[in-house]
């Protein structure tokens, strides 16, 4: 398997950044992690904001967790959505700048 390929399936596989980090484009591959990472991050704060704020205070019955996880999608989903395109934009440039570099460091 020849090098761009190996970068290419990094970032498919490992997320965007690790196909820089093999081409040892140190820059680029912190910068491609740290945002996916901040990413990951944010949508991790929109669960639990909208978890907590369906849950509300006081001991969970079935209901109010029932009426929670409607609550908590309503809440986050809309949130989600406009995150997914941004994560895909990142993932597809990391994967082919993968390629690409490793593409011209093997030639």
């Amino acid at each position: 398997m020849t090098r761009e390929w190996k970068a290419a399936l990094l970032s498919l596989l490992g997320g965007p950044g690790m196909g820089q980090m093999y081409n040892r484009d140190w820059k680029k591959g912190a910068i491609l992690i740290g945002v996916t990472l901040l990413l990951l991050a944010w949508v991790v704060v929109i669960v639990f904001q909208s978890v907590s704020t369906a849950l509300g205070d006081g001991p969970p019955s079935p209901e109010m967790i029932e009426r929670a996880k409607s609550e908590a999608t309503r809440l986050m989903m809309p949130r989600l959505k406009s995150g997914v395109p941004v994560w895909t934009i990142l993932w597809v440039y990391g994967v082919l700048d993968a390629w690409f570099v490793g593409r011209r460091q093997s030639a």
